[in-house]
């Protein structure tokens, strides 16, 4: 990024970016200074899926500055093709629905150029979760979303394939 016209902080990706998102900082986890980037003092990190197999997370410092997280990328387990904040209960998804807090994401979910679909818990430093095998040949996990089309009050996880089949599970 620029301000002023001068590199404020950038990254040079070893491979392709496929997806990026933006995850939310949980209340109090700004940096100290910080102005924040919206009228209610919310930041947000920013990861990115990338063709060689990893995630790479970037870490607002100011709303100028960026930092990127050397050494703290994760390893995914294919080349990463999408990415989605899972929001895991019906309290917290009515919160993000309705906008009235900036709620962090139980889940980094992600899809593969493979077909697998994996889980990382954000609270637990992104350690893996649970993960969708593909059970046939399938094509690679194109987009990933989730809703609660069950209505049970767990969003389901949505996938969206590059062989043109769509998958819900819940």
């Amino acid at each position: 990024s620029f301000h002023d016209s001068k590199d404020s902080a950038y990254l040079i990706a070893q491979d392709l970016i496929n997806d990026m998102i933006m995850l939310p900082r949980a209340p109090g986890d700004n940096p100290e200074g910080f102005v924040g980037a919206d009228a209610g003092g919310h930041i947000s990190d920013i990861v990115l899926a990338c063709q060689d197999r990893c995630l790479r997370f970037g870490q607002a410092l100011s709303p100028t500055s960026m930092q990127w997280r050397t050494g703290s990328d994760v390893q995914a387990i294919g080349p990463v093709a999408a990415l989605h904040a899972y929001y895991n209960g019906e309290e917290q998804l009515q919160a993000v629905q309705a906008e009235a807090s900036k709620a962090v994401p139980n889940s980094l979910v992600y899809g593969t150029t493979t077909g697998l679909v994996a889980q990382l818990n954000t609270a637990d430093a992104f350690s893996p979760g649970w993960m969708i095998q593909p059970s046939k040949k399938v094509g690679g996990a194109a987009n990933v979303c989730s809703a609660d089309l069950t209505a049970d009050g767990v969003p389901d996880i949505v996938i969206g394939r590059d062989d043109g089949n769509l998958e819900v599970w819940g």
